[in-house]
């Protein structure tokens, strides 16, 4: 009986020691596995966006300026690296239609509807490109970024990321409007950009706002983008 009141705590003191081990190994798992900061995520889909081979996109541009609301532009898109654009839609009550492949641009010319080519193309063409790729100009050049809250949506998990702008990459936007903050939603499976929204304000006018939303999918896609046809001019096929 003695033998056995002399086993039995000491048992007792081997199995409270492993219980206390195991509890010390998840604290430091734990902290090993902390949340990542908003600037670690930012980096991450900086990276990212920059490795991306090509996506498709929409995007939105909204204005009210001296009272007077306006859809400048509503397109839709694709892109393959390093400079060939897609694009079609409405740009300031316009119909437009075109493709860049490096320094040509292809445009539907809404006089007659005949498609042109040209180098640099007409001011309403290059401004249309310049409203799909400054917002995310805008973001690989952010460096401060705040995580607001991770979120679900369309049944993904998201970083929701903040970042106000000092200044913008489209000169457009600064003769308007003072000050801006660029939200971007990026996949936290793989720090993939799904939705952009640059948002400006003028401190001297507070009626006066900008809204551009630009969303991405089909990242890495096999995309094809192929120009039509121009009497006299070339016909190519770039992917």
């Amino acid at each position: 009986m003695r033998l056995f009141l002399t086993l039995r705590p000491r048992r007792y003191i081997w199995l409270l020691a492993a219980i206390l081990f195991a509890f010390a190994l998840l604290l430091l798992r734990g902290t090993g596995r902390r949340g990542l900061t908003g600037a670690e995520i930012g980096q991450r889909a900086q990276q990212e966006l920059q490795r991306t081979a090509s996506y498709r996109f929409e995007l939105a541009v909204r204005t009210v300026i001296d009272g007077q609301e306006a859809m400048v532009s509503q397109v839709e898109g694709e892109f393959v690296r390093p400079d060939l654009y897609h694009i079609k839609g409405r740009s300031y009550d316009y119909p437009l239609e075109m493709y860049q492949l490096g320094s040509e641009i292809y445009f539907k010319d809404p006089a007659d509807g005949k498609w042109k080519v040209a180098r640099g193309g007409p001011n309403l063409v290059a401004e249309a490109v310049n409203l799909g790729t400054s917002p995310l100009v805008d973001f690989l050049q952010a460096e401060n970024f705040e995580l607001v809250v991770q979120e679900r949506l369309d049944g993904r998990e998201y970083y929701h990321l903040c970042t106000p702008l000092g200044e913008v990459t489209n000169d457009y936007w600064r003769v308007f409007f003072s000050d801006f903050l660029l939200e971007t939603w990026v996949e936290r499976s793989n720090f993939k950009i799904e939705r952009v929204r640059l948002l400006g304000s003028n401190r001297s006018v507070p009626g006066d706002k900008l809204e551009i939303e630009l969303k991405l999918f089909d990242h890495d896609a096999p995309i094809v983008i192929t120009p039509p046809p121009v009497e006299g001019g070339p016909s190519n096929e770039k992917q």
